[in-house]
């Protein structure tokens, strides 16, 4: 399990590290034709939107993760991923996956500057749910919430009102 737990950190620490580097180019108000798709959240009530948002999925459909960086105000980085790496995992599918089951894992992860936040953490909880997922036009949509711990310190962070909204993703 904490081999499991080290693998996923350390995939969302480098998607949380692509998308650092990024540039302000994808801001939601511009004509950069992110069109209809965004991602919200509201952290410790405070409001949280995406300018920069990188999905992808793999070619077998049984894992996707989505990785954002905040447009102003804060340098937060949010992502959500769903599902597994596991050959014997199942195709994702629209349904609510539990941070708390290992079989279609669910995982919000957010960092705040040098400071990191999980849901994997034995006394976080949280969901996302996807509620569209287009494969033909390659777009994923849902919603998501949960208490998000820090490993070092036990502190906790909620998240609410996650929303992300016909998000492209990438396969590989």
């Amino acid at each position: 399990m904490k081999k499991n737990i080290l693998k996923w950190s350390m995939l969302i620490c480098l998607f949380v590290a692509l998308v650092s580097c990024g540039n302000d180019d994808n801001d939601a108000n511009d004509d950069s034709g992110l069109g209809n798709s965004f991602f919200t959240a509201e952290i410790e009530g405070a409001n949280y939107d995406a300018g920069l948002i990188v999905a992808q999925m793999t070619s077998e459909k049984r894992y996707i993760a989505i990785t954002t960086s905040e447009t102003v105000g804060g340098g937060n980085a949010l992502s959500v991923s769903i599902g597994s790496l596991a050959n014997s995992a199942a195709p994702l599918a629209v349904g609510t996956y539990n941070t708390e089951d290992e079989n279609n894992t669910a995982i919000i992860f957010l960092e705040n500057g040098t400071t990191s936040y999980q849901t994997f953490d034995i006394d976080a909880t949280g969901t996302v749910t996807i509620t569209d997922l287009d494969e033909e036009n390659m777009t994923i949509s849902g919603n998501f919430q949960g208490t998000l711990t820090n490993f070092g310190n036990n502190e906790t962070v909620t998240v609410t009102n996650g929303v992300f909204q016909n998000i492209e993703y990438t396969e590989n």
